[in-house]
């Protein structure tokens, strides 16, 4: 056996990945007051927001979400938000203010930067926690609460990744190099800005410059899930999305997300999540009516 091979069986190694960039700016938290209005406005950095009682609107590019307890949005450098707090359950949230070029590569692999800003999990708490060390560090001059405060924004970046992952991560990590995960994030990339677009898995293979074949094993090998299925998938993860959120007629959102078929679209969205489109935009306006 080799000196390396037995290292090997000791430790783990990682691809060539940089977080160095990323400054924590601001932490904080608020008991609203009864109907407080924050916005419309736009932020040069990122912003997350935690409700942690209450309940309020939030609107974001347009496009509008309702707000209670144990649910987050993340605001993204140059995009137009407004938040309203309820008037009879006014908002108490935490948040947290970062910028860096490192924070779009770390969280490239989450639906809060590809389908839409909203956290929720029945995990919060341990998210709540966070934050609110953060907070607590600095307020009591801890000594190091800098660098405290720093670690637990990585905590919060590694909890959001778990709970709004886009898709499996590699089955092994210490085997992803770094030209394997450029390919993951351009394929990505590529979907997110085609969507509209019926584009196929070869399409997609020649804008990557890779067979169609080497690049389906890999993206399979790393990600635990063919790249045609992901896509599929991840079209009708933004149909869900606009049938919730829009008014756009189920024709159009067909059509927005790439299937130029509206009643091939309806089959593929009720085998994967058992219920028509129909049927969730009914049932979704109903929500917002009793809400």
């Amino acid at each position: 056996m080799t000196a390396t091979e037995n290292l090997a069986a000791h430790e783990n190694h990682f691809p060539a990945n940089t977080i160095s960039d990323i400054v924590l700016l601001y932490n904080g938290n608020e008991q609203c007051t009864p109907g407080k209005k924050t916005g419309p406005t736009a932020l040069d950095h990122y912003l997350f927001n935690l409700v942690i009682n209450g309940k309020g609107s939030l609107s974001i590019d347009n496009q509008s979400y309702l707000l209670s307890q144990g649910y987050g949005f993340l605001v993204r450098p140059g995009q137009i938000y407004e938040c309203i707090s309820d008037i009879r359950e006014p908002l108490h949230y935490e948040w947290i203010g970062f910028q860096g070029q490192g924070v779009q590569s770390i969280l490239y692999n989450s639906t809060l930067v590809h389908i839409n800003p909203i956290y929720h999990s029945d995990e919060w708490r341990a998210l709540e926690e966070y934050i609110s060390d953060s907070i607590r560090a600095v307020r009591g001059g801890d000594p190091g609460s800098l660098v405290y405060c720093q670690g637990m924004l990585l905590l919060i970046f590694a909890h959001l990744l778990k709970h709004t992952f886009l898709l499996p991560e590699p089955k092994d990590l210490t085997k992803l190099t770094s030209e394997q995960e450029m390919y993951i994030h351009q394929a990505i990339n590529y979907m997110h800005q085609n969507l509209s677009k019926p584009f196929t898995i070869s399409n997609l293979a020649d804008v990557l410059g890779l067979n169609r074949s080497y690049f389906s094993r890999l993206f399979s090998r790393l990600c635990g899930i063919p790249p045609i299925r992901f896509l599929e998938n991840y079209r009708l993860d933004q149909a869900w999305h606009l049938l919730r959120h829009t008014s756009m007629p189920v024709a159009k959102i067909a059509n927005a997300v790439g299937f130029r078929d509206p009643g091939y679209f309806s089959k593929r969205f009720t085998d994967r999540y058992g219920i028509s489109p129909s049927f969730l935009r009914n049932s979704g306006n109903q929500k917002n009516e009793a809400g």
